[in-house]
């Protein structure tokens, strides 16, 4: 009996929400902005294996930072409001690719072994493998960014090496 009156006073609330004069048109104005005021810094940074310092450790793994300074961001910016996007550069199979950050990428590696250096395997037979994530992300203030990398399960393999990231500042 509660879902039949709940269902009427839908459809009564339905047939009678429209109802009553239209009200006055809206002020005619523009559609969006015409761009002058907009100002795009884009560039890529170059960060090369030496320049990730290695800044958390913890059962044999962590993360390393990489620190950009970034005159284009000013203090106005950062305060007053602006768009910054950093994206991470990278080229699989001969093709330039530009990845948004924060990104996580599922990697796998080796078989995993037992005490005795014997393969894994899994109840269907295949031998199991290493997989762990890697994460980018960053962060920022007036005239500086931070790329964070962050591998999973607490796996060290050293820093990422040398990765190209694209940053846009807009105002």
């Amino acid at each position: 009996m509660k879902k039949f009156l709940f269902v009427i006073s839908l459809v009564l609330f339905g047939l009678t929400a429209c109802e009553g004069p239209m009200g006055p048109p809206g002020r005619d104005g523009r559609d969006g902005r015409d761009g002058r005021d907009i100002v795009l810094n884009n560039f890529v940074v170059e960060v090369r294996n030496s320049n990730w310092e290695h800044t958390w450790v913890h059962l044999g793994g962590g993360t390393y930072r990489a620190f950009i300074p970034i005159p284009e961001l000013t203090a106005s910016i950062f305060n007053n409001g602006g768009v910054i996007m950093v994206f991470r550069e990278w080229r699989e199979d001969g093709i330039d690719m530009v990845t948004p950050l924060p990104i996580t990428i599922p990697m796998s590696g080796g078989v995993v072994t037992d005490i005795f250096g014997d393969p894994v395997f899994d109840p269907y037979g295949y031998p199991l493998l290493y997989t762990w994530t890697e994460h980018y992300n960053f962060d920022f203030t007036a005239g500086r960014l931070w790329i964070d990398f962050i591998v999973s399960d607490f796996l060290d393999f050293g820093a990422p090496g040398t990765q190209f990231f694209r940053i846009l500042v807009i105002r």
